[in-house]
């Protein structure tokens, strides 16, 4: 039942969970495509005669990550908010505040685990071409 309830969320609020989607999708190719550069050695040592490259490229990573992480509250907050009508309304009809927080859980969840995963073939794709 909260796996309907979660998919009729997201099939009404589409336009927005579009918008969390496609921001994962690029961020998560973008950082299939980092990590595929940062971890050829044959890469680093033929382009860059400098030892502080693999020192640069987890500083990249880092950023990367506290970058991703940033948009990913910022997004899940404001799609939190955009569904507090939704939620309030499941809690007067009798639904438990655990119940909800499997909802949220189950749409957050589903939506960054199909956008990872569309992300890193689209990364494979664009270092395949590259």
């Amino acid at each position: 039942m909260l796996r309907k309830l979660a998919l009729g969320g997201i099939r009404s609020r589409f336009r927005d969970y579009a918008v969390l989607f496609s921001g994962l999708v690029i961020a998560s190719a973008v950082f299939y495509m980092f990590m595929a550069l940062a971890t050829n050695t044959k890469f680093l040592t033929s382009n860059s005669p400098i030892g502080m490259t693999p020192f640069i490229f987890g500083f990249g990573e880092v950023l990367l990550v506290i970058i991703t992480m940033v948009y990913i509250v910022y997004a899940n907050t404001f799609l939190m908010s955009m569904r507090q009508r939704d939620y309030a309304m499941f809690m007067m009809l009798g639904a438990k505040s655990r119940k909800i927080a499997q909802l949220i859980f189950i749409e957050t969840v589903s939506v960054g685990f199909l956008a990872s995963v569309v992300g890193v073939v689209i990364g494979m794709g664009l270092t395949g071409i590259a």
